[in-house]
């Protein structure tokens, strides 16, 4: 059925949608899928925070395409925090999340971050999150795709796709 209505929708429609790994993927491999969508594009990257049958909340991850605008002190301190404009890699995507960790791990210590909500244990949360990737690696368990409708055709017969979840769509013009 879901087959049947995106290949109804006009190729001027884009779609949000929330994508599953049916396993867990590197960053290379995160990379990879990225470039593979024609038409289509990740726009959000989920960072498993822990075990694999449990994710602990908040969800965290990344997007994939900007990170915004982060001075060169901060930058340096913090090595990749911003890289907008820059080939991603797998060690600028590792180093970007990680030092992403750590920024607000310093800011929750300096008592300059706003706290999480729903989580009791905020004042740990990224720290808990760092160490996690640091032991285990950091790996997508799934990300937001945005892209035609003929992406998510493509992506309902991927390998590597659990589920998709539409979320949102709109027309497109340009």
């Amino acid at each position: 059925l879901y087959r049947e209505k995106l290949s109804a929708l006009p190729d001027y429609i884009t779609i949000v949608a929330a994508v599953s790994f049916k396993n867990d993927m590197s960053m290379e491999e995160v990379i990879e899928f990225d470039n593979s969508l024609r038409d289509g594009h990740i726009t959000w990257v989920g960072v498993r925070n822990s075990s694999a049958n449990v994710q602990q909340l908040p969800l965290c991850g990344f997007k994939l395409h900007q990170s915004g605008l982060v001075f060169d002190k901060q930058n340096n301190t913090y090595p990749d925090l911003d890289i907008k404009g820059g080939i991603k890699t797998t060690s600028n995507l590792e180093n970007h999340f990680t030092s992403m960790l750590r920024f607000l791990d310093d800011q929750y210590t300096a008592g300059t971050c706003i706290e999480l909500h729903g989580n009791s244990s905020s004042q740990s949360y990224f720290k808990e999150v760092l160490d996690y990737v640091e032991n285990n690696g950091i790996y997508s368990y799934g990300c937001y795709v945005t892209g035609s409708p003929q992406t998510f055709l493509e992506l309902l017969d991927s390998e590597t796709v659990e589920q998709i979840w539409s979320q949102d769509a709109w027309f497109n013009f340009n």
